[in-house]
């Protein structure tokens, strides 16, 4: 049982704090002005969520602003239910009236902390709570507040059921009924309690019996139908419900395969039809595939061939860089053999001698300084040597320059005359060389095309009206199922609904009856009653002054019988009372006038016949008593067959969706295997139509390259005779080289002689010098080591001038072929992919033409 528990009021209406419990009877009682009504108007509004139908007068500050004056004004309502209590907490936000439930009991550290503070946001409430304890999201809305606490919360989320106070979806009457109560308004209990009974279930069926009068025949065995209906087993199973229950689902499932067989063969018979149209043209297509067979064998052979002219060309390249690279380790290992780094090094130090020759030959001077005579008299001896030697070599430089000159000459005239051979050869095959790069080009073209068809291909989506036709089966079916699930759930909550409403009225029924029924023997009781007091003064009238009165005093009746009765006489006002002793109207010396008295006194005659009329009653209420449980018993009986034909459709319509659940399933899991099946296919003919895609553009690279391989050969043709007449050209130069070489080689071979011849001579001058500067007194020792020095410059400088040659010789072959050496590595290295691709491919090729 669900009930409210408890109200809290937090800074609400005026008041800081307050509980109040409102789980039983509870009388509200006080001045004026204590909160009465403010208390009621609170718990009026947990009811029906309406702070217009409260009862506040026209005048008075709105609902929002008494009750939530401030931003950490709350109201509190404590609801216990069977599984442990929750709370629905009410605020304010943006100006409205909001709520939250949450699922726990109710307790102060959740709003107000340990010095008193109140928590004046939700942020901090939801910290107190911790993580143990859950809360739903705000809801602004009073008919969403209402639905969930009414039991209508469908729509608003799965988590707001376990808040209902009720499950009703027609609860509408409910609150008003409450609404009324609350406000005082004239309602009686019966229509507080039809309201509620009717919101439960408004919907009122009537039945015309006349049309069930046929079931009243045969009623011993309907009866026996029944019981067996109801009869269990040792286990307490009642077995002809399971089996009717199977009976049902095996009539179902029997219709539906009916349905499904008929369906079936007339799309096998439409297949059986399109088939036979289909044979001829799948006869022909059998012929044109053995023609393809064929036809793919041929494309094979020449495939393979295609590959192995692919090959030899592939490792002529890679037998190009081979050399390169053997060239190249054997260069570096000439250059190693001379060690040219150190040469390099040397080299490189050219200036850096230069200036140190300087700076000794202005040293040497310094020291012959004191001694220039001598110094010029051997030094015009030197020069005129130096000068005789310098004019013999200018003289062979002037014969070497004309070598020179004329072998320069004779190089130009050669390249004059063999250029104008080259341009010869170059246009004598210019048209040959066109049309071969023009189909080239027309080659490129058409690759292009067709990876611009094979990027739309990839990207084209195959079969798509067929997977998407699979997939809206599959939505289909997963919607059916969904709402065959929902059907279920629809109509086992209404079967529920008509049990419930069944037991309700049921019970109504009965109550009414017994209520009636024990109005009726109340009244029996009460008649018994009389009947007894009747008896009793039967019974007690023989020894009673009433019964000697009618044995001894004749019309008693009319005279004591009227002021027995001390009401009726006692205090009467007109019977005009006065003392006599004679009279015979006296009453113990009183005389009365008695004619103002209109009592009737009963005899023993009437009592018979009260108690007669009383038994009468007493009787006629006994059988309205029987007449009421044969009423009942009709009434049950009406209400069983006005609610057991809506319990029995609810349980065909449950059984018919489980079985079209199930057949949905299967359905559903055909729909998935198709649209795998699709799926696969699709990719399956893309994977086709990008293989043929690729072996177009495949044969058209070949015949690309079969087309660059012309032109390779005419290119290579031009090139073979420009390089025979280039050789035949640098044989001649080499010959005339040679001679030169000849003659230059006569002439050095000569100035060195001469040079040796002056040495000697300036050698012999400079030991008369020093011969003579020692007899002077001259540093000859510093001067000889200064000439020492010199001369050593001098050898390495003539070192440097001789390898100058070499180091750009080997800075030309760094830059031309060692700085290659791992470019020409990776180029072989991706020609060897190259023709392993080459090798993969046509694998491939052979695989594809042999599907």
């Amino acid at each position: 049982m669900r009930f409210l528990n408890k109200i809290i009021l937090i800074e609400s209406a005026n008041v800081r704090y307050s509980e109040v419990n409102v789980d039983g009877n509870v009388h509200f009682i006080g001045t004026q002005g204590v909160g009465k009504s403010t208390l009621l108007r609170a718990l009026l509004f947990f009811y029906n969520a309406n702070q217009l139908k409260l009862g506040i007068p026209i005048g008075k500050k709105s609902f929002v602003d008494f009750y939530f004056p401030y931003q950490n004004s709350y109201i509190i309502y404590e609801v216990s239910r069977e599984t442990g209590a929750f709370c629905v907490m009410v605020f304010k936000s943006q100006g409205r009236v909001c709520f939250r439930f949450l699922d726990t009991q109710y307790d102060k550290k959740y709003f107000i902390d340990t010095d008193g503070r109140i928590f004046e946001s939700w942020d901090k409430i939801k910290i107190a709570f911790g993580k143990d304890i859950n809360y739903t999201r705000k809801i602004d809305r009073y008919e969403d507040y209402r639905n969930v606490l009414y039991g209508n919360s469908q729509g608003l989320g799965a988590e707001f059921r376990k808040y209902a106070m009720l499950e009703s979806k027609q609860y509408q009457n409910i609150p008003r009924a409450i609404q009324h109560v609350f406000l005082n308004y004239k309602v009686e209990s019966e229509f507080i309690k039809d309201t509620i009974i009717k919101s439960l279930n408004e919907d009122e069926i009537k039945i015309d019996l006349s049309n069930y009068a046929h079931h009243l025949k045969d009623f011993d065995t309907q009866l026996n139908d029944i019981r067996k209906w109801t009869e269990k087993a040792k286990n307490g199973d009642i077995i002809v419900r399971k089996q009717a229950d199977q009976v049902a689902t095996i009539s179902l499932a029997i219709k539906s395969l009916e349905r499904e067989k008929k369906q079936l063969n007339s799309e096998l018979a439409w297949q059986l039809h399109v088939i036979r149209k289909q044979q001829p043209k799948t006869a022909e297509k059998l012929v044109r595939e053995e023609a393809k067979k064929v036809q793919q064998q041929l494309k094979i052979t020449e495939t393979e061939k295609r590959f192995q002219t692919k090959r030899e060309k592939i490792t002529a390249e890679i037998n190009v860089f081979v050399s390169k690279l053997k060239e190249a380790k054997s260069k570096m290992e000439q250059y190693a053999e001379i060690n040219i780094a150190g040469t390099i090094q040397r080299v490189a130090r050219k200036t850096d001698w230069d200036s140190e020759k300087e700076n000794l030959s202005t040293r040497k001077v310094m020291l012959e300084a004191n001694f220039t005579d001598i110094k010029h008299k051997y030094e015009l001896q030197i020069n005129q040597l130096s000068n005789q030697l310098s004019a013999y070599q200018n003289l062979k430089q002037t014969e070497e320059n004309n070598l020179h000159k004329g072998l320069f000459q004779f190089n130009e005239l050669l390249a004059k005359e063999y250029d104008k051979l080259f341009e010869e050869i170059k246009k004598l095959h210019t048209e040959q060389l066109e049309l071969a790069k023009n189909a080239v080009e027309e080659k490129k073209v058409t690759i292009t095309q067709l990876q611009i068809k094979k990027a739309g291909t990839k990207n084209k989506r195959f079969l798509e009206t067929e997977i998407e036709t699979s997939k809206a089966n599959i939505a289909e079916w997963t919607e059916k199922i969904r709402l065959e699930t929902a059907e279920i759930k629809l109509k086992t909550d209404e079967g529920e609904g008509v049990k419930k409403q069944w037991e309700i009225e049921k019970d109504r029924a009965e109550e009414i009856c017994a209520n009636k029924i024990a109005a009726h023997n109340q009244q029996v009781k009460l008649l018994n009653e009389r009947i007894a007091v009747i008896d009793q003064k039967m019974e007690n009238s023989k020894d009673s002054l009433y019964g000697w009165l009618n044995n001894e005093y004749s019309g008693w009746e009319n005279s004591i019988g009227k002021i027995i009765d001390e009401d009726r006489i006692l205090f009467h006002t007109g019977l005009s009372p006065h003392k006599t002793s004679t009279s015979e109207n006296s009453f113990y010396g009183v005389e009365l006038d008695l004619s103002e008295i209109s009592k009737s006194v009963k005899t023993v005659a009437d009592y018979e016949q009260d108690k007669t009329a009383l038994i009468g009653q007493i009787e006629a209420i006994q059988k309205s008593i029987v007449g009421l449980s044969e009423q009942l018993n009709t009434d049950l009986e009406n209400l069983k067959r006005k609610q057991q034909p809506k319990i029995s459709k609810c349980k065909d319509a449950v059984r018919t969706s489980q079985y079209n659940i199930e057949q949905g399933i299967v359905k559903l899991d055909e729909a998935k295997v198709r649209t795998t099946e699709y799926t696969t296919r699709a990719e399956t003919e893309k994977l086709l139509a990008m293989e043929m895609i690729d072996a177009e553009i495949e044969k058209l690279s070949e015949e690309k390259l079969t087309a660059d391989n012309i032109v390779t050969e005419i290119e290579n043709g031009i090139k073979k005779q420009i390089d025979n007449k280039r050789k035949e050209k640098e044989k001649k130069s080499y010959a005339e080289q040679l001679n030169a070489t000849e003659a230059s080689v006569r002439i050095g071979a000569e100035v060195e002689l001469k040079q040796e011849t002056t040495t000697q001579q300036i050698d012999e001058i400079k030991a008369n010098q020093k011969k003579e500067f020692d007899d002077k007194g001259a540093d000859t020792v510093q001067i000889a080591k200064l000439d020492k020095a010199l001369f050593e410059i001098n050898a390495e400088l003539d070192f440097i001038e001789k390898n100058r040659d070499t180091v750009a010789d080997f800075n030309k072959d760094k830059r031309e072929l060692f700085d290659n050496v791992e470019n020409y590595k990776n180029l072989k290295a991706n020609l060897v992919r190259k023709g392993k691709k080459c090798l993969k491919k046509l694998d491939c090729s052979k695989k594809k033409l042999r599907l």
